[in-house]
């Protein structure tokens, strides 16, 4: 099995890194418990936008700006930061619940689920914001959404829900955005941690990050083999994805997150992101609208 690690790229440590994607030149992230909109550049990291609550996902959106997954619903963010404007909230009045990770499929839709605040039982859904601002349920119950990919024919979806420690894939709907046909294609061993975020590379094999696995591996879902895997010296390794002029750069974000003195002694590197160069190639961040 190929190993790789991963490379330091700056010192600015987030709670809760979330949600890498490349974007204009750039890598942006969330730093879900710190409430922000990060981008990097080269080693410096630039706050985009504070927001009043924690946000689980951000998208760019193909008219400008950015569409935000918040702690209780949707918000279009516009290009220059001054106008954050409500969309929708599919769970009014579930203050248990927040949005978590999130990603736009290839057909413009943001397709973004929930965990509960309060314990890992099922009361938790995924959803997807339409083009046209319409929001529908996707998938009912789940215990903490979260890494999302679609294969290059764009007629499969691939999904985690944590707990589960399961890779999922669905039959996928272009017209609706419907699920279907759901089968198990990958499961995690209790001592690789539990599968979080994720992203797909142009051979269709997952690059799925390792919460409490110290890693970042790449699997093939039609067999379900572990092919490769990135070490990081992190134990909370929350989602990857490719970027840089090729697409051939894993771009990985970490968390800090209720650690304690003792473990970030030994983890002076947690909550920041690392960078591996890889021998696969990803897919340009699909946007909304």
């Amino acid at each position: 099995m190929k190993t790789y690690t991963a490379t330091l790229l700056t010192d600015h440590a987030a709670v809760l890194g979330e949600g890498p994607f490349w974007h204009d030149g750039a890598i942006h992230y969330v730093d879900i418990e710190g409430k922000q909109l990060l981008r990097l550049e080269g080693e410096n990291v630039v706050v985009v936008y504070e927001f009043p609550r924690r946000v689980g996902a951000v998208v760019p959106a193909k008219e400008g700006g950015f569409v935000c997954a918040l702690e209780e619903g949707f918000y279009h963010l516009s290009a220059d930061g001054d106008d954050l404007t409500y969309l929708t909230d599919p769970e009014p009045g579930r203050t248990d619940n927040r949005f978590n990770d999130g990603k736009c499929d290839p057909f413009g839709r943001f397709v973004a689920g929930t965990m509960s605040l309060v314990d890992d039982n099922e009361g938790a859904a995924l959803y997807s914001l339409g083009k046209d601002g319409s929001c529908q349920q996707v998938l009912a119950p789940v215990g903490c959404s979260n890494g999302l990919a679609w294969s290059k024919d764009q007629k499969h979806f691939f999904y985690i829900d944590t707990p589960t420690r399961q890779i999922v894939r669905f039959d996928y709907a272009a017209e609706t955005g419907a699920i279907s046909n759901r089968k198990v294609c990958i499961e995690i061993p209790a001592e690789d941690g539990h599968p979080d975020g994720m992203c797909i590379d142009q051979d269709d094999h997952l690059w799925i990050a390792h919460w409490g696995g110290w890693q970042v591996a790449r699997y093939n879902p039609a067999t379900g083999q572990k092919m490769e895997h990135i070490h990081v010296p992190a134990a909370q390794v929350t989602s990857c994805a490719f970027g840089g002029g090729g697409m051939n750069e894993l771009y990985i974000t970490t968390g800090c997150y209720n650690l304690t003195s003792e473990q970030r002694a030994e983890q002076p590197h947690a909550g920041k992101v690392f960078v591996c160069p890889v021998d696969a190639v990803g897919f340009p961040t699909a946007t909304w609208g």
